[in-house]
């Protein structure tokens, strides 16, 4: 005996995919959308990326650590640190990364 299908799945196209499913289908469009989808190896598109850029990641969250460390220490020891400096510094780095994302975003396209 066959498993009844209860699950429902919706799915948005536009009228020109619409169009083509029922070009590809001929007559059961629930049919054709489980074969293709059951039937064939997902393949998952895996960005590359340039050594490089993750080098300056690497090198940015260093920075981001040292940071933090420095203020839970102050916390702890009551010394007083320079928050200006600090500020600065995550303003820099925001910076930084801010040019990354823009250059790798150019890259894929």
């Amino acid at each position: 005996m066959k498993e009844k299908r209860e699950k429902i799945i919706k799915v948005r196209v536009n009228k020109d995919e619409f169009s083509e499913f029922k070009k590809r289908t001929n007559s059961n469009l629930s049919a054709f959308i489980r074969q293709l989808v059951l039937q064939q190896k997902v393949v998952k598109h895996v960005p590359r990326c340039d050594p490089s850029l993750i080098f300056e990641v690497a090198k940015i969250g260093a920075n981001i650590n040292q940071i933090a460390r420095v203020l839970n220490y102050s916390k702890k020891s009551e010394i007083y640190f320079d928050v200006l400096k600090c500020t600065i510094e995550l303003q820099n780095i925001d910076n930084k990364l801010k040019i990354i994302i823009e250059n790798q975003q150019k890259n894929e396209e």
